[in-house]
């Protein structure tokens, strides 16, 4: 499990370790240089040249160090610089390439720049903290337009490592080679559209050395210690008992997905409750779950459906709400039947609007709430802006309101459980479809009823989010990120580490 570090911790934590074992900065640099290295081996070609942007500071360093090393692994190497380092150990390090008879160019403000295969981003680190400008926006706008892949050094050049703010420009990649620790910027705004593949490289310093806690990160090798395996002696019931409150007229197809989903997630029994004239159209779409009708009488729910609701709830290892249940006052009496859960219940769609039209409601603890944006905006009074703007600061401050688990979706999504906070490490355009939350809330429904938890527990929620974005990536490998339905992407979901 990997966790974020925030630009000035890393460069705390490094003089630090340094200072501790007598260990230079040039070798990290060198041992940076190795990974820029890797990653150029699997994206270049050694008959094509790579072009090297290189800046005056350590960052470029990294440049200078890795052009050395494919030139000594049989590759071509130019480098283009803003000026001679000044930075001793780049200087070093710029002297050492010259040695290999690697030509250096200038970068000119209108010059084109010339013909390689792949351009390697070392111009600006992690520290860069005021807007890009002079002759460089220029120049990102030619490395854009010409096609060439994008190599970027620790960070894509222009990006914000705390906050993922784009500081006046930026040099997209597809790839970024960062080093020890992901940096948080790289999940939070505009960090997911440019900085691409995420590889984190070892510098030497131990993983675990260092006390700066970070954003929880989830890798794939973390997924098989998600989740028990499954008991051979198990029943139906072993497996978790989910009841999802959702539908309405027009609005079936989300508790179809939801409920789909839950059991493609490994519920043992999944029962959908449900008005009379949409049980039908869930029996036939998902036979494999059960259905309880909730009578109405003139719009308004009867005491029977009530009784139904409580019975059914009694039984539930893990309850959902919201997946197209529509915004009538009439799901009040509904809606606090399930706040008064002792159950872990998630809360979606309909059910945070609701939620927000009422805040005389309160949640247990073991309650989650999933909303996108604009639903966070509604539960918090402001502005979607504001919400993307500082995701960070959004999400405290719903845990502030409600003080329960949470997850703030988006191409990154940030989770919030049991004190600490995770990020979901790679965005999945395929996702961003109708029905897409939906599948996530039976995913974590059957998850955590699996993990057999009595509140969200924050493992459970990075494992159901990773697990849809994957399904997501998966799908739209197969058909293509516009092609790709919901119907692909749960055909595409996989519990374990393939």
């Amino acid at each position: 499990m990997l966790s974020t570090i925030l630009p000035d911790q890393m460069q705390q934590l490094e003089r630090q370790w340094m200072q501790q074992f007598h260990v230079p900065a040039i070798l990290l640099m060198e041992e940076a240089a190795r990974g820029v290295t890797a990653s150029i081996s699997r994206i270049a070609v050694k008959e094509k040249p790579v072009l090297f942007l290189c800046g005056p500071g350590a960052n470029g360093g990294d440049g200078y160090a890795a052009a050395r090393q494919w030139k000594l692994l049989g590759g071509r190497s130019m480098i283009a610089e803003l000026s001679p380092s000044s930075h001793p150990d780049a200087s070093i390090m710029r002297t050492l390439a010259l040695q290999c008879s690697i030509p250096v160019l200038q970068l000119q403000p209108s010059a084109s720049l010339p013909e390689c295969c792949l351009i390697v981003d070392s111009l600006f680190g992690t520290g860069l903290s005021r807007p890009v400008t002079g002759k460089l926006p220029d120049l990102f706008a030619r490395v854009r337009s010409s096609g060439i892949p994008v190599l970027a050094v620790d960070i894509p050049s222009g990006l914000s490592a705390e906050t993922g703010e784009v500081l006046g420009c930026v040099m997209p990649a597809v790839e970024t080679v960062t080093f020890h620790r992901p940096k948080q910027g790289f999940y939070l705004r505009q960090g997911p559209s440019v900085c691409g593949r995420i590889t984190v490289h070892s510098i030497l310093i131990p993983p675990v050395y260092g006390s700066f806690p970070g954003l929880s990160v989830l890798e794939a090798e973390d997924l098989d210690a998600c989740l028990p395996a499954r008991d051979p002696a198990g029943y139906k019931g072993t497996f978790g008992h989910i009841v999802i409150l959702a539908g309405s007229p027009g609005m079936a197809g989300a508790g179809i997905m939801c409920a789909r989903a839950a059991l493609r997630a490994g519920a043992g029994l999944v029962t959908i409750l449900c008005r009379q004239e949409l049980l039908p159209i869930f029996q036939t779409a998902v036979p494999s779950a059960m259905c309880a009708v909730l009578p109405m009488n003139s719009g308004v729910y009867t005491a029977e459906a009530l009784d139904t609701c409580r019975s059914m709830l009694s039984r539930a290892t893990c309850a959902v709400i919201g997946c197209g249940i529509g915004t009538d006052e009439a799901m009040i009496p509904l809606f606090s039947l399930f706040a008064s859960l002792t159950c872990p219940v998630i809360y979606d769609a309909d059910a945070l609007t609701l939620l927000a039209r009422h805040p005389e409601i309160t949640l247990p603890a073991s309650s989650l709430l999933t909303p996108h944006p604009g639903e966070a905006a509604r539960l918090l009074n402001c502005t979607a802006k504001e919400i993307t703007q500082d995701p960070l600061s959004a999400l405290q401050a719903l845990h502030d309101r409600f003080g329960c688990a949470l997850i703030l979706k988006n191409a990154c999504s940030l989770m919030h459980a049991g004190g600490k906070t995770a990020v979901q490490p790679f965005p999945s355009p395929a996702l961003a479809r109708g029905g897409s939350g939906d599948m996530l809330c039976g995913f974590l429904a059957a998850i955590i009823s699996r993990r057999h938890e009595s509140s969200p527990s924050l493992l459970s929620l990075q494992c159901a989010v990773y697990l849809h974005a994957r399904a997501g990536l998966a799908a739209a490998e197969e058909v293509g990120e516009d092609a790709a339905t919901c119907e692909d992407i749960l055909r595409h979901f996989r519990l374990r580490h393939a």
